[in-house]
């Protein structure tokens, strides 16, 4: 077997003692701090400790039977997730469990945040969820929403302001949208009863090329 060279030679990327403290402190850069500065140095001396002897799983235990080395002290974070994997592969492969689809909005802008206003990248999803709802024993994930792969463009070149108006009117986007939701659906109904066609065979196009 022929000897493999390995390449070294970039630029150090572990911080400094200092540089370290200064990023934690800016943690704590409100005045309502000011108070704390002990208690923060403890802080800081005490993540310092973890950073530098890099204790990457600082709980841990032997991995005990199942595993090629039981010996071997396992992270409890990594066995936690392990677990809550394998739980989770269990409900997914039993055919009484509904089926359910996790919707995540991608979108950053919320009315909470500037301009004020919901994010079209919500409403969007909003019209896949009603889709999924619909469907028996069927239902997206609640919390975070977003549907498939789509690279949509609303109101292009036109004013920001008016963009939800032009969301109004553009009812091709909305019906892309739920054939993707309908797509989405039949793919996961073919998939946990092990097979997997076109899953979007006998839908309309909202765009006929």
């Amino acid at each position: 077997m022929a000897t493999i060279e390995v390449r070294t030679g970039m630029p150090e990327v572990q911080l400094s003692r200092e540089e370290f403290a200064m990023r934690v402190r800016q943690r704590f850069s409100d005045p309502a701090f000011d108070a704390l500065g002990a208690e923060i140095e403890k802080i800081i001396a005490a993540a310092w400790s973890g950073y530098y002897d890099y204790r990457k799983s600082p709980r841990a235990h032997p991995a005990g039977t199942g595993f090629a080395d039981p010996d071997y002290d396992l992270s409890d974070e990594w066995r936690a997730a392990s677990r809550a994997v394998q739980e989770a592969e269990r409900r997914q492969k039993d055919p009484a469990s509904p089926s359910r689809i996790l919707l995540i909005n991608g979108a950053a802008r919320s009315e909470h945040t500037c301009p004020g206003e919901m994010s079209k990248t919500f409403r969007l999803v909003t019209i896949a969820r009603e889709i999924m709802q619909a469907e028996p024993g069927f239902g997206p994930d609640p919390g975070r929403q977003s549907v498939g792969a789509r690279e949509l463009y609303i109101g292009y070149f036109m004013p920001y302001a008016t963009s939800h108006d032009d969301l109004d009117r553009d009812v091709a986007v909305q019906e892309d949208v739920r054939n993707a939701a309908r797509a989405l659906v039949q793919a996961v109904h073919q998939l946990r009863r092990g097979e997997l066609k076109q899953p979007d065979a006998g839908l309309q196009p909202a765009r006929p090329k």
